[in-house]
């Protein structure tokens, strides 16, 4: 999974690499490129 940030102006990084940086070099903060969908009955089981 791909870590990019929040204001778009750095490169994606590794979810490793976005730990040990804490923050983008553009002074973002790193979120997952994407998000896995759930579907209705995992969402369900989960409550």
């Amino acid at each position: 999974m791909k870590f990019v940030s929040t204001r778009g102006k750095a490169p994606a990084v590794s979810a490793s690499q976005a730990i040990m940086q804490g923050l983008a070099p553009d002074g973002g903060l790193y979120v997952p490129e994407s998000f896995p969908s759930l579907e209705n009955l995992a969402i369900h089981e989960i409550s």
